[in-house]
């Protein structure tokens, strides 16, 4: 299966459960679904390359060419629950 969406390219990857996280050159974050294989979010911020991620508890944190690191609370798109 090919998970295509992102305009640039990919630089990091992180399996969260059932959802895969992808940082990428064209600035986003890309929540994918591995069950339907599609793309549930698309996470904005920062303002250049996301150069690698980190899951701790409830929260993703990404870091970024932009010399920033965000963080990011999985739990309101319902992926917590599903990490188990």
């Amino acid at each position: 299966r090919m998970l295509a969406g992102h305009s640039n390219g990919v630089r990091c990857a992180l399996c969260v459960g059932l959802h895969l996280w992808t940082g990428s050159d064209d600035f986003t974050v890309k929540v994918w679904d591995l069950v339907t294989g599609t793309c549930s979010e698309t996470l904005t911020g920062h303002t250049d390359s996301i150069t690698s991620m980190a899951a701790t508890g409830k929260h993703i944190w990404t870091t970024s060419a932009d010399k920033t690191i965000r963080i990011w609370d999985v739990a309101p798109m319902d992926l917590a629950t599903q990490s188990s």
